[in-house]
């Protein structure tokens, strides 16, 4: 009994601060194109989508006398990977490594580590949402083969843990049809709520 609530309840301190890290990564995300669109910067594409890319997006060649950057060492991977038995998985960077790392990583990367660290997936949004939310990601430096290779393996690690305890929901989490997301989420992701079911307001202090 104890060693299942104390299980339960690190489980529950590593879903709050991946909660936590994706709302923040969100808001220096949002900081940092805030900054941009005040400088008149836009974004360029990390790598051609499907269509031909126009001369503007492409990135200046480099010149044959410029050295190339030194490669770096190896680095402990984000947070956002790690599975639920890593102690790094419930690390939550300071507010000066968020504005860092948005700064330093493409776009796309940091929308795929929100998406992995919020359980972001296709079946739980809204079609529209999910075709922006992809297209920016693949447009901008977002690998969609690493979230779901992440999505996979926390699916496994879930249904191990369902099956362990068997009677902690009362809703199958592999049932995507409609009326099954909506009595766990009340609306998929990016729909907006139902009235009522919408987060108040919150007024600065």
């Amino acid at each position: 009994m104890g060693q299942g609530a104390k299980q339960c309840g690190v489980n529950d301190t590593l879903t709050l601060n991946r909660m936590q890290r994706g709302l923040l990564r969100a808001l220096a995300l949002r900081d940092y194109l805030l900054a941009r669109a005040a400088r008149g910067h836009n974004l360029r594409f990390a790598w051609p989508p499907c269509v031909a890319l126009q001369p503007h997006h492409r990135r200046p060649a480099r010149p044959a006398s410029s050295p190339r950057p030194a490669r770096r060492g190896p680095s402990c991977p984000d947070p956002a990977l790690l599975g639920v038995d890593n102690p790094g998985a419930s690390r939550l960077p300071s507010p000066e490594e968020y504005a860092a790392e948005v700064r330093r990583r493409p776009v796309g990367r940091t929308i795929a580590y929100i998406c992995m660290d919020l359980g972001i997936a296709p079946g739980l949004c809204d079609g529209d949402f999910w075709t922006r939310v992809e297209k920016t990601l693949r447009r901008y430096g977002g690998s969609l083969t690493q979230l779901y290779r992440v999505r996979a393996r926390r699916e496994d690690a879930f249904q191990r843990e369902r099956d362990r305890r068997p009677d902690t929901w009362h809703i199958d989490w592999r049932d995507l049809r409609p009326s099954t997301l909506r009595l766990a989420l009340g609306c998929p992701i990016g729909e907006t709520p139902p009235e009522g079911l919408a987060p108040p307001a919150i007024v600065p202090s």
